[in-house]
């Protein structure tokens, strides 16, 4: 295989994000603070080189994202269902708390992370990993030339993306982290993959700084 660079982002924060709520499929926007953060991943990948394809979840805080990343690339994004965040069935738009309240033994089975783990009229781990799979191994499969690749998603989909890349390796789990708007980066096509960088979120410093100034001033 010709090296194969495959940037892997996390969206910007959303509503959800901000108010603690779960979200899977809850179509919830970026935020401003989301809105910005979106605009520095963006200069962040434009800084990196060409960027010869970017694909992205249709849910709006994944392609809205994936949209300031075009703007930055000149690269149009390409919509993939498979994309989307893990369908937590009736968690979507509550609280954890309330969610192992509510379904204890599948909370306690999540959190456990248990093969036969699942939520409630949604999605199982496994099933959430052959999906993830599925998806990054047909990206992979469209691009056998030498090229850089930007995936914009959730985190839950992307943990198990990674692992799927890692396979092999001892990286192969689904426990990686994803910030809002970090940046993993997996290099394919010499040997064994190699994570060039995982949840990268430097470009964001910034808006952080920003925000503890502000947080400070009376």
């Amino acid at each position: 295989m010709a090296e194969l660079r495959l940037l892997l982002v996390r969206h910007g924060e959303s509503e959800a994000n901000h108010e603690r709520r779960m979200q899977g499929r809850l179509d919830s926007p970026l935020t401003q603070r989301g809105r910005r953060q979106a605009g520095a991943i963006a200069t962040r990948i434009a800084a990196m080189g060409q960027l010869d394809a970017l694909y992205a979840s249709p849910l709006r805080r994944a392609f809205d994202t994936a949209r300031a990343i075009a703007a930055a690339t000149s690269v149009a994004p390409i919509s993939l269902p498979a994309l989307m965040e893990t369908n937590i069935g009736r968690a979507t738009g509550i609280s954890w708390d309330d969610f192992a309240a509510r379904w204890p033994q599948h909370a306690s089975d999540i959190r456990r992370g248990t093969e036969h783990a699942s939520w409630p009229y949604g999605e199982s781990r496994r099933q959430l990993g052959e999906r993830a799979a599925h998806v990054i191994d047909d990206i992979v499969a469209r691009h056998p030339e030498p090229c850089t690749i930007a995936v914009v998603s959730h985190g839950g989909t992307l943990r198990w993306v990674v692992a799927n890349l890692m396979a092999g390796t001892p990286l192969a789990h689904p426990d990686h982290r994803f910030d809002n708007c970090a940046v993993t980066e997996v290099v394919l096509g010499h040997g064994a993959p190699l994570i060039a960088c995982a949840n990268d979120a430097t470009h964001l410093a910034e808006i952080e700084q920003e925000e503890a100034y502000a947080d400070q001033v009376p």
